[in-house]
């Protein structure tokens, strides 16, 4: 049994990878014309804002310089732990959405079975189309991992994901976001509700009822 120990950054991904995973499986919103949208090239200079300190105040924006080999160690990361996985899906739901929207508002597509073929093939088309656009997408969200973490930190954490229980985290985690997101979507539809009675309590305590 490997000792976790030596991994003192894994309960930092691990929330990373849940969040990250549950949202990227969020069905998306229905298709609507898009606004034009400039969409610019990944960078390998990263700026970061630090937090502000009580003690020093605001503190002024800083670049990181990423070599090449700290941003392949931040591709290796989202490979082994399966974030591109959860993200493979996005493209076919978006275009899946797109797909659905442009039937619906077009009665002829409905009725006309050579315009639902051919609508089909042009779905099919314009994804394929956008595979670079998603190597983009993956270049982006290694930055970040880049940002965030020293090479030397990716590399010991990848080196815990190619381990047997590494896999397992990788493979178990959507599940373990789905049933979280699940968990804390009841907890917070049961404490809004109980919150507004709660609260007409409090305001009638104070002689100021609801």
């Amino acid at each position: 049994m490997m000792n976790l120990t030596r991994f003192p950054l894994i309960a930092a991904l691990m929330a990373s990878v849940l969040f990250g995973t549950a949202m990227a499986q969020t069905p998306p919103a229905p298709a609507t014309p898009p606004a034009a949208v400039v969409q610019e090239e990944p960078s390998l200079i990263v700026p970061t804002v630090p937090a502000p300190s009580p003690a020093t105040g605001p503190q002024v924006p800083q670049q990181i310089e990423i070599k090449d080999s700290h941003l392949q160690a931040a591709r290796d990361l989202i490979t082994a732990s399966r974030i591109v996985d959860a993200f493979e899906g996005l493209l076919p739901n978006i275009m899946q959405q797109v797909g659905v929207t442009l039937t619906g508002q077009n009665l002829a597509v409905q009725a006309d079975p050579k315009k639902r073929t051919a609508l089909t093939e042009s779905l099919k088309t314009v994804e394929e189309g956008f595979a670079a656009d998603r190597e983009r997408l993956y270049a982006q969200i290694a930055l970040i991992y880049a940002a965030r973490f020293s090479e030397v930190e990716l590399r010991k954490i990848v080196e815990f994901l190619k381990s047997a229980e590494g896999q397992k985290f990788a493979t178990v985690s959507p599940l373990v976001a789905q049933d979280s997101f699940r968990i804390a979507n009841g907890w917070a539809e049961r404490v809004g509700q109980e919150a507004f009675e709660k609260v007409r309590a409090e305001m009638r305590k104070r002689g100021q009822p609801l």
